[in-house]
């Protein structure tokens, strides 16, 4: 009898769960799904709304739920309160879920904890602390300036909630523990 290790366990499990993956950007969807596949995850179903992927969490066996927080319609808390209810018909309303958004407010993780968000992991397009901080200004893309847009917390907002949650934010490729 061999033993597994830790590394071939975690493969094995990517292997054979099946993902949902919740986004209302097409190009969002595609690039979570490509991380996914490059970790050994093809069983993968997609969804551009939470009431489509209410659907499919009623109809298929969904290990794992990796949603947008900012969608139309339902948004990702509002999804994940009515999955964690389970008055929708979902099969498995313990399911984890984690919330990918470039959202870092520490009111937004608090509602993400109480609506029972698994894991919040801050997407790459979130801009980098530096850029709230500046003095040269520049812009976020949607024609407004730095100083226009919400400042982050001044501490992680793991260390500001003491959350389990939010041990690890994850954005552009490096990961910077809070523990």
């Amino acid at each position: 009898m061999s033993l597994m290790s830790q590394s071939d366990r975690l493969k094995k499990a990517i292997e054979n769960a099946r993902f949902l993956v919740i986004d209302d950007d097409r190009f969002s969807r595609s690039l979570i799904k490509t991380t996914l596949m490059q970790l050994g995850g093809y069983k993968i179903s997609e969804q551009p709304s939470g009431v489509q992927a209410l659907e499919t969490l009623r109809t298929e066996d969904i290990s794992v739920v990796l949603l947008d927080h900012e969608m139309p319609g339902l948004t990702g808390l509002e999804l994940a309160r009515l999955i964690r209810k389970g008055e929708e018909g979902v099969k498995n309303k313990n399911v984890p879920i984690i919330i990918i958004t470039g959202n870092t407010e520490a009111r937004t993780v608090k509602e993400a904890q109480i609506s029972g968000i698994s894991e919040y992991i801050l997407n790459r397009y979130a801009p980098p602390f530096w850029f709230y901080a500046g003095s040269a200004g520049g812009f976020d893309g949607k024609g407004r300036s730095a100083s226009e847009k919400p400042h982050p917390p001044s501490r992680g907002a793991a260390e500001t909630l003491r959350s389990p949650i939010l041990t690890r934010y994850e954005t552009a490729g490096m990961a910077c523990n809070k523990a």
